[in-house]
């Protein structure tokens, strides 16, 4: 009974050491503005005690919301775990990043572990990193505008301070001044809509043209509910010159009924 107890004890005993080569998480999020995304790979044994030969495990970057060369830079290595490494030793895989100035979502990449070589690879074998975008928004302003009574359209221009990869919306409505409408310019009002990456709207308002001749006059274009902005001009003020002249009439000037005017009216 002893012998068979002292022989099984050497069987224990002889098993080989089994390496296994795994990820130490599945996921992790890193600012834009960082410098590196890290990716732990850890190597145990079954035993406990150091390895007892040499083990790798290669290991490339994929594409997801985020594109190598614009979000990341891309690598394909390998980690090298050399004979006598100490079971639960853990290797860093660093991505470089690339950051820019653009407000857009938070984006991911992909780390995947494959080809292991001396060591087990264990499932599940890929990392997913989110970078976390730190960009503001944009912000959204118009200047003051002047234009002549004829010109026939005020055009306010909307502008974005920067590119946005959202879409921005705000809401835009005329309001009377010394200039009325109808009269002097034509209501407007609705939604402006700036598509992703363009800085640009132009709030086109008709001008109405007369013959009364005034001084200037002036109404303003109110701007209110931005979506993905912030707002930094919530009116603007349009100023309409007038362009009619006086009527003169020089002495000697006859109607068509043959009164004689002698007279000049300013």
């Amino acid at each position: 009974r002893l012998f068979a107890q002292a022989a099984a004890t050497d069987i224990r005993i002889g098993q080989p050491q089994e390496i296994i080569i795994e990820l130490v998480s599945l996921a992790s999020s890193v600012p834009e503005g960082a410098l590196q995304a890290e990716v732990d790979v850890m190597v145990t044994t079954s035993d406990g005690a150091p390895t007892d030969v040499d083990c790798s495990v290669d290991y490339a970057t994929f594409n997801g919301t985020a594109f190598a060369g614009e979000d990341y830079v891309h690598a394909s290595w390998n980690l090298y775990f050399p004979s006598g490494t100490a079971s639960s030793t853990a290797q860093v895989i660093q991505v470089d990043l690339i950051g820019d100035t653009l407000d857009e979502a938070d984006e991911d990449f992909l780390v995947e572990l494959y080809n292991p070589m001396g060591a087990v690879l264990v499932p599940p074998t890929v990392h997913t990193v989110t970078i976390l975008d730190d960009d503001p928004p944009p912000g959204l302003s118009a200047a003051d505008i002047q234009v002549d009574e004829g010109v026939g359209l005020a055009v306010v221009q909307l502008e974005l301070s920067a590119p946005t990869a959202f879409e921005v919306t705000v809401a835009y409505g005329t309001v009377d001044g010394s200039a009325m409408a109808p009269g002097d310019f034509i209501h407007v009002g609705g939604t402006a809509s700036i598509p992703p990456l363009d800085t640009l709207f132009l709030v086109e308002i008709p001008v109405e043209d007369d013959w009364l001749e005034e001084g200037a006059e002036t109404f303003t274009l109110e701007l209110w509910s931005p979506s993905n902005v912030v707002l930094m001009t919530a009116e603007v003020t349009v100023t309409i010159y007038d362009n009619d002249a006086g009527i003169l009439f020089a002495d000697g000037f006859e109607s068509e009924d043959s009164t004689a005017w002698s007279s000049t009216m300013p």
